[in-house]
């Protein structure tokens, strides 16, 4: 399982939710998004178009598969995957 994690700089949110998947070794690519860029090929203008509305926005795949995603700090879907990765 790949794990990506998009998040912004001074987010509790999301270095926890890193900090709960490292815990269980997951692979987690880390991709910074920058908050002050809103030109339209931005990734905050993506996430935004997708619906997102918070940070961090996770992305689970299998063999670059998606299989799972989620925004804000889940601990119920964290625990459910560090379940599966135990």
């Amino acid at each position: 399982m790949k794990f990506k994690i998009y998040y912004k700089l001074n987010c509790p949110k999301c270095r926890l939710t890193i900090t709960q998947l490292k815990s269980v070794n997951a692979h987690i690519a880390k991709i910074y998004v920058d908050i002050t860029d809103s030109s339209k090929d931005s990734v905050l203008n993506q996430l935004k178009q997708a619906g997102y509305k918070s940070f961090p926005v996770v992305k689970v795949y299998d063999h670059e598969q998606q299989v799972d995603e989620w925004s804000d700090f889940k601990i119920d879907k964290i625990n459910q995957w560090k379940q599966m990765l135990k």
